[in-house]
């Protein structure tokens, strides 16, 4: 086996769903049925990355493409073994995707939006075993894909007729741009039972494991949760931030008012419950400053960590009067 390490980010998984979804239905093989949805299945993991990070247009877009294959898919089903049976599990992935769509659009909390994306995959996975066998899939296939820290993954390989593949592969795992989403020293081989063996490492994010063998190659895409916050943390308060100084720069509109960029104020990060004390009592400060008024609810939603830093989307109603008024603020907190 030859196994290469190397930190990156790919959208291979994204450039297939883009070929596919753009081209008309034609017939499907059992096997094209298969790799169809695995990818699919990717994309719901890629879209969980993106949207962890804030970046919620872009995972609009994965998902999108992603709903346009399922329906491409269901549509090019011919065999009579696989129509009927097949059909109506791609159409329930399509129904839980929809769901996961919704809830990026909507601006859900993340945990919520990781759950629908998981049910999707899920979903996804149940209806690519209805088809056939993967080239390389997950033998708990409950996980679909999404995993903890230290959680132990393993990957059966099969040869192009279902059987298992003894052939020695070749693993490339990639992590996403920075962390350890898995732990690149933890792949093992056992060729004989045709069983790739990798363990989760530390670190929230997405890895990209490309397996060749028995003249196939395929990329399966893991997701790692990340550690569990602490207890005090604000929900889903992004904890997997590096030390250093953060500057937060704040932005955007009050009752038809709007806020220009501007800076409130630099934060050190040296332990992560005092840091995340002193965002939220800015929070509070930044709210009743731009809003003017005593009375206001506020609802908060945090973005993960991408790199640089992560937002904050703070929305704010308040009543004086009987009057109600309106807005939201985007804080940006990047590390400087």
């Amino acid at each position: 086996m030859t196994y290469v390490g190397r930190l990156a980010t790919t959208l291979g998984a994204i450039a297939l769903l883009q070929t596919a979804s753009a081209a008309p239905a034609v017939a499907q093989t059992a096997a094209g049925v298969v790799a169809a949805l695995g990818d699919v299945q990717n994309a719901m993991i890629q879209a969980s990355l993106e949207t962890y990070r804030g970046q919620s247009e872009q995972a609009l877009v994965t998902l999108d493409q992603a709903l346009a294959t399922l329906g491409d898919v269901r549509g090019s089903l011919t065999d009579p073994a696989l129509t009927k049976a097949l059909a109506r599990k791609i159409k329930a992935a399509e129904a839980k995707a929809g769901k996961a769509h919704r809830s990026v659009e909507d601006g859900q909390r993340i945990t919520v939006q990781l759950k629908r994306l998981r049910v999707a995959a899920k979903a996804v996975s149940k209806a690519a075993l209805a088809a056939g066998r993967p080239v390389a899939g997950e033998m708990d296939t409950g996980f679909a894909g999404f995993h903890y820290p230290g959680d132990e993954v393993r990957l059966q390989i099969y040869a192009a007729d279902g059987s298992v593949c003894t052939e020695a592969p070749i693993v490339e795992v990639v992590n996403d741009s920075f962390g350890s989403a898995v732990d690149l020293d933890s792949v093992v081989v056992d060729q004989a039972m045709g069983v790739v063996s990798i363990t989760m490492g530390p670190d929230q994010g997405v890895a990209h494991v490309t397996i060749t063998a028995c003249g196939q190659t395929t990329t399966v895409l893991l997701y790692n949760y990340g550690p569990k916050a602490p207890k005090g943390l604000p929900k889903d308060f992004p904890i997997n931030l590096p030390l250093g100084t953060y500057e937060m720069i704040v932005s955007g509109e009050i009752a038809g008012a709007s806020f220009p960029p501007t800076s409130v104020g630099t934060f050190t990060f040296v332990e992560l419950e005092s840091f995340a004390d002193e965002i939220t009592g800015v929070l509070r400060q930044v709210a009743r400053a731009a809003s003017g008024l005593p009375n206001c609810d506020s609802g908060v939603r945090y973005s993960g960590f991408d790199g640089s830093g992560f937002s904050i989307t703070l929305r704010l109603h308040c009543s004086l009067a009987g009057y109600s008024v309106g807005g939201h603020l985007t804080c940006r907190v990047d590390r400087i």
